[in-house]
């Protein structure tokens, strides 16, 4: 079980941590040179402790901001992600571990979109509706082929978003892509 977690922080966190700021230094034009040095020192300091179970990621009043930017890196002059509904008051009411699991599982949606989708447009809307908050993942790429076996990333997605008591769905969208319906209790 030990080296299992090991694995999936070292894929979560290091392998797509890295590949997201490989990622913003191809497709963004005006590089922050400064703030790449800081995330890149963020990720290298997180790579170093990764033994250590207090790697934790941001998850203060801050949350919306660090979800817009973590989405907005994936956007590039041939792929445009829109955001909608990424509020403080959808992320308010969930605990620490909650939103570290979404964070982590928002950033694997991106990285295989990025990776296997060929997508031209995505969008991630994020809804709150009764005692459940709702992650809406659409993109018009190539879709996941029916049988497809899933891989260690969307293997640990699903096995995040069910430890934080939700519940995740892939799916077609109607012209084609994918579509992920993510639900969760509002109070974790």
């Amino acid at each position: 079980e030990s080296q299992l977690k090991t694995s999936k922080k070292v894929h979560d966190v290091v392998a797509n941590g890295l590949y997201r700021l490989m990622s913003e230094t191809e497709n963004n034009v005006q590089l922050d040179r400064d703030k790449m040095l800081d995330d890149l020192e963020t990720l290298y300091e997180k790579s170093r402790d990764i033994s250590y179970d207090d790697a934790a990621v941001e998850t203060g009043d801050d949350f919306p901001k660090i979800v817009g930017q973590l989405l907005t890196s994936f956007a590039t002059p041939k792929t445009k992600v829109l955001i909608v509904g990424n509020t403080e008051d959808i992320w308010m009411s969930l605990g620490i571990q909650a939103k570290t699991e979404l964070k982590y599982v928002v950033q694997e949606l991106m990285v295989n979109m990025t990776k296997h989708s060929g997508a031209s447009s995505v969008a991630v809307r994020f809804e709150k509706k009764a005692d459940t908050i709702m992650i809406y993942y659409t993109d018009n790429g190539v879709g996941i082929p029916d049988g497809t076996k899933f891989k260690n990333g969307l293997t640990n997605t699903g096995n995040r978003i069910n430890c934080i008591g939700g519940n995740i769905t892939f799916g077609k969208g109607t012209a084609g892509g994918l579509n992920v319906q993510i639900q969760i209790p509002d109070s974790q």
